[in-house]
């Protein structure tokens, strides 16, 4: 005899035409609207500086992220930075130290539909 589900005990489970049309009405709400433009951002950002350290407080690099316009039209921070990261060592060893490339990308969320409004008024004023 072939195996069967179970049918659910709780009838409050919402069945598969609830879940659709959830999912759709979360397609419907309206999305974040860009604060700015990204010419506006760049010319009024600044930057911002990133310490990084361990859970016990030592400090183990800092970093610098610039106001940039991302390649996916959106705009916010980026930076990296090559660091050392010392890795406990079992009892009678030496410590290892390894190198680490950190890269923060820190997006403006709602962005990427501002970075279309720039490239709009670079075709207006070609025009």
């Amino acid at each position: 005899m072939p195996a069967s589900k179970r049918k659910a005990e709780d009838s409050k489970s919402p069945t598969r035409a609830s879940k659709a049309a959830k999912t759709a009405e979360h397609k419907d709400k309206p999305k974040n609207k860009p604060a700015m433009s990204a010419k506006a951002f760049k010319d009024r950002a600044k930057a911002l500086h990133v310490t990084l350290t361990e859970t016990e407080g030592s400090s183990i690099g800092e970093l610098d992220l610039v106001p940039t316009s991302f390649n996916t039209g959106s705009y916010g921070w980026k930076g990296s930075k090559k660091v050392i990261v010392q890795l406990p060592a079992p009892e009678g060893e030496e410590t290892g130290n390894v190198q680490v490339m950190l890269t923060i990308n820190a997006t403006v969320v709602g962005s990427k539909a501002a970075g279309g409004e720039e490239s709009n008024e670079k075709e207006e004023k070609e025009e």
